[in-house]
């Protein structure tokens, strides 16, 4: 007859957030506690080898909790080992439903930590505290992955050369939507412009021309972090954009006669971010990410290369907006 052997550990389990004393929100419960949820784990029958990758260790699982009650673990940190994850995984789909999170009164779905560790063969020791959500500043040896760079944006804009001697100084808006790592990201930008128009361009069209014909460019955005302090950023940004500046009308979708210039515009700008506020930590796809909040100003030189001569020439831009720039966390320690 085989004797099973179980290890000894302690549990910590972290829940989503502090229980809120609005009695309509509600954290998300297992029935009975941390030790009944612990049981259902304790009963693997791992080998000796397997225990032996998890003795001393930490390992930390994530469930996402849905609006009835069922859990399915999607992530575990802290073990690669497949026969393990797998193990870990099987059990979660036996253990009974969870009493869900509640916000204003109805079921939601949520997340839920649960961190086990395997110190030594011997007596299991057991030890309940809610889950705080940790903030970053409780977090140390942290290594982030990929991030989102997100920027919208007011422009005022002027041109030089022949763009100067047809449109008046103006403004617009832009967007970028950048992804990438630390140092580099590449993405896409859009941004719109209206100009006064000085005088007319010298075109055959009979129609009469736009009073603030606008200007879109789209485009690709490749951004690289020249300076990365705490509460600030500063980021040099290159574009190649398609150009397009409606001089006249289109009266409808079979119109053929309208005027459009196109062409292509590169672009080199310079911002300077300043953190508004600290880092929030947060969860995107049942991973934690950092989020922080900026305020942008930017400057940007943007050649205009068109169908048509008269519009050439070179853009000069000034903005100031809101950026957002989130990291996902790849693996992190909580300090003692």
């Amino acid at each position: 007859m085989r004797i099973l052997l179980f290890p000894a550990f302690f549990l910590f389990s972290l829940g989503l957030s502090a229980q809120n004393s609005d009695t309509l929100n509600y954290n998300p419960e297992f029935p009975g506690g941390v030790s009944k949820l612990a049981v259902h784990y304790f009963k693997i029958d791992f080998t000796r080898e397997q225990r032996d990758l998890l003795n001393q260790n930490e390992i930390e699982l994530i469930y996402s909790i849905e609006a009835n009650g069922k859990a399915v673990l999607e992530k575990v940190n802290g073990v690669s080992d497949p026969a393990i994850l797998d193990s870990l995984t099987q059990t979660t789909t036996k253990v009974s439903l969870f009493r869900p999170a509640y916000a204003d009164g109805k079921p939601v779905s949520s997340m839920y930590f649960l961190a086990l560790r395997f110190p030594s063969y011997g007596n299991r020791v057991a030890t309940d505290f809610r889950y705080q959500r940790p903030a970053i500043d409780n977090m140390e040896d942290v290594v982030y992955g990929k991030s989102m760079d997100m920027l919208i944006g007011g422009v005022f804009n002027t041109f030089a050369g022949s763009a100067k001697d047809y449109l008046k100084a103006g403004g617009g808006m832009k967007i970028d939507m950048v992804f990438g790592g630390p140092k580099f990201g590449i993405g896409m930008n859009i941004s719109f412009y209206g100009n006064g128009l000085k005088k007319p361009y010298p075109i055959s069209s009979t129609r009469q021309q736009n009073s603030t014909p606008p200007t879109m460019l789209l485009g690709l955005v490749g951004h690289w972090v020249v300076l990365k302090e705490e509460k600030k950023q500063v980021t040099l940004q290159a574009e190649a954009n398609m150009a397009m500046h409606n001089v006249t009308n289109r009266i409808d979708s079979y119109d053929k006669d309208y005027t459009q210039f196109s062409g292509f515009s590169p672009g080199i700008l310079v911002n300077y971010a300043v953190k508004l506020g600290g880092d929030n930590l947060n969860a995107y796809h049942w991973n934690p990410t950092v989020v922080s909040h900026w305020i942008n100003f930017h400057i940007g030189l943007r050649p205009l290369i068109y169908d048509q001569s008269a519009a050439n020439g070179v853009m000069i831009e000034l903005g100031v907006g809101y950026r957002m720039k989130s990291y996902s966390i790849k693996s992190y320690r909580l300090k003692d």
